[in-house]
């Protein structure tokens, strides 16, 4: 009698799509009566079940790997839209606060700008372009120097954030500064001494000094993002921001800006190689022209301050007394021909000063204030200067004369012999200006004794009680500032003018 075989049909099949974790009973032969002892007996003969059954395990562990990472990029997904949500929800605060800027005073739009920046801040975090900590402290910087941030960052509406976080850091790595309730960005070179010097102008590479100082002023102003109605320069120091704002940066979203040159001095120019106008990012073969920077007299040279004039919108002279017509035709003949070429956009101011500063009534640096009321107040001044410079009481004259470097020096020692010789005490304070030094120097070498004293350096409150306690002023002419200042100061003025 044949012995029956175990056959396991399934085992040849492939395993089922997810195996059963109990165990599985395996089928024995029956042990019947048509059964034999030795079928009994025979061992089980398992085929490839268990094969299979272990590709079925792995097979599991790929499946939970999938899942996973599914479940992380469904989690992933959700935060997106979250984000999106919050940035969507951002951008309609800052679409209202645009809304809400329209017609509303600029002290309430800039502040309507500070709340804006404060909210990209939040953003940058959001996004995780900076960490809370880094946050905290650019909030921290911004709120510290609100007032010259709101002027600064007055148009951020369309910048993106990764613009704005480089401006912002940039701007706050610069020394900030403030004047009278006006900020101040310091701009100074981090390796060249352009600045560190002791007098303001008077050495040779003076253009290389002012045109760097002029260019970092258009370089910051378009970097910051500002758009300012008016940029105001003085004199040659700064006339090549003229030349510079239109030939580069009227382009750069400047388009509505204009140019004011205020001139106090027509007679101080400087006259420099056209290939220097290369270092300031100037083509020296398109402004080197009888129309544009080139001067009248000495062809080969560029005249920066007629550069001023041709180039800014607006051109101002300074003169008290003087008609437009009669400064055209008394200045210089290398810059007559171009004022009266540009005629129509010359305006002519006279000097003016601080009349909350410099009236004795309100005067803070005074021992005494006093007005033309009340003149007991100016005897106790003059005491109290001549103390202050060791003057003897013998005199009963005081002259003061507080000169800058465009005063006329030599006219000046001659009036101080003059007043020497009439038993008068002199008191003479120079402001910065290579030429009124070595000039000063020498006369002070010359003058000597105790009625006459020399202030070399600057003192405001010196100045102040000078032009209090003095009984007459010297003044350059009719258009040195120092004659109204002493017109507030004294109650009978005597003016003496060195010319």
């Amino acid at each position: 009698m044949e012995t029956p075989r175990l056959v396991v049909g399934a085992a040849s099949r492939a395993p089922p799509p997810a195996p059963r974790s109990q165990r599985r009973r395996i089928l024995r032969p029956c042990g019947g009566a048509h059964c034999s002892p030795s079928a009994r007996a025979a061992p089980p003969v398992l085929l490839t079940r268990c094969s299979s059954y272990s590709s079925s395990r792995e097979g599991n562990g790929d499946s939970h790997d999938i899942l996973y990472i599914n479940k992380q990029r469904l989690i992933a997904m959700e935060e997106m839209k979250k984000l999106h949500d919050e940035n969507n929800l951002l951008l309609e605060e800052i679409q209202g606060l645009e809304t809400e800027m329209q017609g509303i005073p600029l002290e309430a739009a800039q502040s309507s700008s500070f709340s804006e920046l404060l909210l990209r801040i939040d953003t940058m975090v959001i996004s995780g372009m900076i960490s809370m900590t880094e946050a905290s402290d650019l909030r921290e910087k911004l709120v510290t120097n609100r007032s010259i941030i709101q002027s600064t960052f007055c148009d951020i509406h369309h910048k993106p954030n990764t613009e704005l976080l480089s401006e912002l850091q940039l701007f706050l790595r610069k020394p900030i500064d403030t004047s009278s309730g006006v900020g101040l960005v310091i701009i100074e070179p981090s390796q060249l001494s352009y600045f560190s010097r002791d007098m303001l102008r008077g050495y040779p590479d003076d253009f290389e000094r002012f045109s760097y100082f002029s260019r970092a002023s258009l370089d910051y102003i378009v970097k910051s993002g500002k758009r300012p109605d008016i940029i105001h320069i003085h004199n040659w120091e700064t006339a090549i921001v003229a030349p510079l704002f239109w030939e580069i940066f009227a382009h750069q979203g400047l388009g509505n800006t204009r140019i004011l040159l205020t001139c106090q001095d027509l007679n101080s120019e400087c006259l420099e190689e056209p290939n220097k106008l290369e270092m300031c990012g100037l083509d020296p073969r398109k402004l080197h022209r009888p129309d544009r920077l080139q001067d009248t007299n000495k062809t080969h040279l560029v005249n920066i301050l007629k550069g001023g004039i041709v180039y800014s919108n607006k051109v101002v002279l300074m003169s008290s007394t003087h008609s437009k017509d009669a400064l055209i035709q008394g200045s210089r003949h290398e810059l007559q021909s171009t004022l009266a070429a540009h005629r129509e956009k010359i305006l002519v101011a006279s000097y003016g000063l601080d009349g909350e500063l410099w009236d004795p009534f309100k005067d803070i640096y005074l021992p005494r204030r006093y007005s033309a009321n009340d003149i007991e107040g100016k005897s106790i001044c003059r005491q109290a200067l001549r103390r202050r410079l060791r003057f003897n009481g013998d005199s009963s004259i005081i002259v003061g004369c507080i000169c800058d470097d465009n005063s006329d020096v030599h006219s000046l020692k001659e009036a101080v012999h003059v007043a020497l010789h009439r038993n008068t005490q002199v008191i003479i304070m120079e402001t910065l200006g290579s030429v009124v030094n070595s000039i000063l120097q020498a006369l002070k070498g010359e003058i000597k004794g105790d009625k006459i004293a020399f202030v070399e350096a600057y003192d405001e409150a010196l100045a102040h009680l000078i032009y209090a306690g003095s009984d007459i002023i010297l003044c350059s002419s009719f258009q040195d500032p120092s004659l109204q200042i002493a017109v507030c100061e004294t109650s009978l003025l005597f003016s003496c003018f060195f010319q």
